[in-house]
């Protein structure tokens, strides 16, 4: 009876061990002004997916920043990046679908 009760514990610690695969994505990101008449300084940037809520960041002084999420349980779905300038409005840059790596660098241009 003894040996059952710790096949069944053994199985049961076995079973419950297991992490579901997550993917972590981190993006070096840099958001320039086509016509370099947009502050790209100290803006908010947001990555938006249906399977994550929301991250976001500052940019730096040369519009620079880093982004870290994770996408979730499955293959990311698109991704939306934002940016929410000094007026506080909130502009949509780009979607994404897909990465090649879980380090990436992107560079967006706004108008």
């Amino acid at each position: 009876m003894t040996h059952r009760a710790l096949t069944i514990l053994l199985l049961t610690l076995l079973l419950c061990s297991f992490r579901f695969p997550t993917i972590d994505c981190e993006i070096t990101g840099h958001l320039r002004s086509k016509s370099h008449t947009i502050n790209v300084k100290y803006v908010t940037i947001i990555a938006k997916g249906n399977d994550f809520g929301y991250s976001s960041a500052k940019t730096n002084s040369k519009g620079d920043f880093l982004l870290s999420f994770n996408t979730g349980l499955h293959d990311p779905t698109p991704i939306k990046f934002y940016y929410i300038n000094n007026k506080k409005d909130t502009v949509f840059i780009k979607q994404q679908t897909r990465f090649d790596s879980d380090q990436v660098e992107m560079t967006f241009y706004i108008p």
